[in-house]
């Protein structure tokens, strides 16, 4: 069944984007080094989790009590496939969460 699986366009990127900054084993994929390669600093505030960026650095805010890992792979998602500010997303859809995310 894996010898159909084809991978998306995304993670493609990703992959290679991986192997330029030689993230090769699974052990290197850690928080310091996507981090170090997406230029991201990372809060944590007790309300929610959500990430606004620009095209010089990321600013990641996770939520408080919820598990670091898969929260910010959540997060990074948003600044890689949606290309947007969270923040003015949410203010200009008139919603609470633009559709696109909700905060957890």
């Amino acid at each position: 069944m894996l010898a159909y699986y084809q991978p998306g366009l995304l993670e493609q990127q990703i992959e290679e984007l991986y192997q330029q900054y030689d993230i090769l084993p699974p052990r290197d994929l850690r928080l310091e080094n996507i981090q170090r390669i997406f230029h991201i600093k990372t809060l944590y505030n007790p309300i929610a989790s959500f990430v606004v960026w620009d095209e010089e650095c990321c600013i990641m805010n996770l939520k408080e009590g919820l598990s670091e890992f898969t929260h910010f792979f959540h997060e990074l998602y948003h600044q890689l496939e949606h290309q947007g500010n969270q923040i003015v997303s949410l203010s200009l859809s008139g919603g609470s969460n633009g559709g696109r995310h909700k905060a957890v």
